[in-house]
């Protein structure tokens, strides 16, 4: 299985987040067509995660005696309404680049507070209390859904996916030592050239100093999706 237990796949929060991060970052360099097909890869990614988490983690978050407040069923599925609402609303302005960009903005602002909200209550909330045989149900049934997903989500603003695993961490090897590449590249002439190229030190730097093997390989997926937009922007 590729999710070994119920924290692998939330993950997948993460790994959602950096790639409408990627959508956000390259949606003034491409043109619709490439904006539709990143987004429909995407879009159908989101929809999934929510459907299977109101299909199995809100019920048993909302049948725990003391759920926090702040984040109870209802509250999470209004930020999912949200989510799906902008998603939506993104779908349909697709072709406006200026107003794209202001719901793009709109919709990573939900899916990063959403995130932090289950990062700190369903995450060790449920940590423990779940009948294992059910969650190994669950996590089958994710691996089926999202195998029939169109792309497995990636988007390719360039014609190039962004590895993964030991993948990403191989390509980071390649440009080793990751810090001085990153320094070498410098900081593209770019609105956005400055906050990408501090991203890419930031994680270089992380990715150096990280001796945990699973850790290391997200970091450097991560700082390989940085590497990939700083040449995309350079090259403009």
């Amino acid at each position: 299985m590729r999710y070994g237990s119920l924290q692998d796949w939330l993950a997948r929060h993460e790994e959602l987040e950096r790639r409408w991060e990627e959508l956000w970052v390259a949606a003034p360099e491409v043109d619709a067509h490439g904006f539709r097909e990143g987004l429909r890869s995407l879009g159908a990614a989101l929809r999934l995660h929510v459907e299977q988490e109101e299909a199995t983690l809100i019920p048993a978050w909302e049948e725990l005696p003391d759920p926090p407040p702040n984040a109870t069923g209802a509250v999470l599925r209004r930020d999912h309404a949200l989510l799906l609402g902008l998603l939506d609303e993104l779908e349909r302005c697709a072709d406006d680049g200026r107003s794209r960009a202001c719901v793009l903005h709109r919709l990573r602002e939900v899916l990063r507070h959403h995130d932090a909200r289950e990062a700190a209550s369903i995450k060790p909330g449920l940590d423990g209390r779940l009948d294992a045989s059910t969650v190994r149900g669950w996590l089958a049934r994710f691996e089926r859904e999202e195998d029939a997903l169109p792309e497995a989500f990636r988007f390719e603003p360039c014609g190039r996916g962004v590895p993964v695993g030991d993948e990403a961490e191989d390509a980071v090897a390649a440009d080793a030592p990751a810090l001085d590449r990153v320094r070498g590249l410098g900081v593209p002439d770019h609105p956005k050239g400055v906050i990408l190229h501090s991203r890419a030190v930031a994680l270089a730097e992380a990715v150096e100093g990280c001796d945990d093997p699973r850790a290391r390989r997200l970091l450097a997926a991560d700082l390989w999706g940085a590497l990939h937009l700083l040449r995309i922007v350079g090259s403009r």
